[in-house]
């Protein structure tokens, strides 16, 4: 698939926080049909391989308003204040930005969607392949569960109850230019879910090779989850293929199967295998296991463990945490990330820092 729309001309479609406030006046002037959210937050963050501590507070508002019967819009925004203290020294920043600000609009077959957006495809959790367009959040406690949008067109074409055919045209986040999917997804057989997807642009990872570089690559990715066995057990997989234009990058494949149950004490388990080919000639194969556990206590109260492991180096990375409900909508989480058996060679090197946290959020 050929790129054939101008950078520019994404650029300019997609001024959609105006566009969408400009909208909101011209069309309405009540809010008999808007409804709004939130999250006020502050944390302090104990960051062990930088050796300084960190303060953040954060406020999210979300806002969604219906402009006609087939019409609305959606706005999420976040103000964010961070503090660093390292030897008697003090950062400050601050940072305000549109995470998610998109028009909906619905015929009979066909939803649209237009803005700064998320796209959830895929079914394994914290590490899709078929991610093809929002980058993960580097600097998030967890960074697979922090994404960041990206601009786009998104159009969903339902011809009947089981079937969907979905395309998307986004901007890359980091070098301007266009990536373009289609994706077909059937419902409900057999008890599954199947999607078959297919990509053209450049991919999200950078590749070094004298210079970091996004390369051009063309994408065909399967995916499936469902139930199987009389015990509600459930299987979901992903397997995409990546062909890269460069002549410098080896094609490779990304495979991930996954099991989890919930048992009837409420404690829920994941695991997942993920295997992961890279482009550069000689880098070896990734092989990672993805564990999750998590159980209500005291009625109101969670913890959750989350485990990734490098099964060829042998290095982990754990994140458990408490979470305390003090009230309603009120929650103090406390929180660390460690890694086991560090290994300079390890890709999982590149997540999140070792930090120890204590939060505590409001939501309303």
């Amino acid at each position: 698939m050929k790129n054939i729309i101008p950078k520019n001309k994404l650029n300019n479609l997609l001024s959609i926080p105006v566009l969408t406030l400009i909208l909101s006046l011209i069309l309405t002037f009540n809010l008999s049909a808007a409804s709004s959210s939130g999250e006020l937050s502050t944390s302090v963050i104990y960051e062990q391989e930088a050796e300084r501590w960190q303060d953040q507070s954060l406020l999210e508002l979300d806002f969604q308003q219906d402009l006609s019967a087939n019409l609305n819009y959606y706005l999420e925004g976040a103000l964010t204040l961070e503090s660093y203290y390292q030897q008697d020294q003090k950062e400050r920043e601050i940072d305000f930005e549109f995470k998610e600000a998109y028009l909906n609009y619905y015929t009979d077959r066909v939803d649209w969607r237009l803005g700064r957006q998320n796209f959830s495809w895929g079914s394994s959790y914290n590490i899709n392949p078929l991610n093809y367009f929002n980058p993960i959040d580097q600097g998030a406690i967890d960074p697979f569960e922090s994404r960041e949008s990206v601009d786009g067109i998104r159009a969903d074409y339902y011809p009947n109850f089981n079937w969907q055919l979905t395309g998307v045209l986004t901007q890359h986040a980091e070098i301007d230019e266009l990536q373009s999917a289609v994706q077909l997804i059937r419902r409900r057989w057999q008890g599954y879910d199947f999607a078959a997807s297919v990509f053209s642009g450049n991919s999200l990872q950078s590749v070094p090779a004298g210079r970091n570089f996004y390369p051009e690559v063309n994408k065909i990715g399967f995916d499936f989850k469902g139930d199987f066995s009389s015990k509600n057990i459930g299987l979901f997989s992903e397997v995409v293929y990546s062909d890269y234009q460069d002549s410098r990058l080896e094609n490779t494949n990304e495979i991930i199967i996954g099991l989890d149950y919930k048992f009837e004490n409420n404690l829920y388990l994941l695991g997942q295998y993920y295997y992961q080919q890279l482009p550069p000639v000689q880098a070896k194969a990734n092989q990672l296991l993805i564990l999750r556990a998590e159980k209500p206590f005291g009625y109101f109260h969670n913890w959750e463990l989350n485990l990734i492991s490098d099964l060829k180096k042998g290095m982990s990375v754990v994140r458990p945490s408490l979470i305390f409900s003090l009230n309603e909508g009120l929650d103090l989480e406390t929180g660390a990330v460690l890694k086991l058996n560090q290994k300079k060679e390890s890709s999982l090197n590149q997540l999140s820092q070792e930090l120890l946290y204590l939060s505590l959020s409001k939501y309303f």
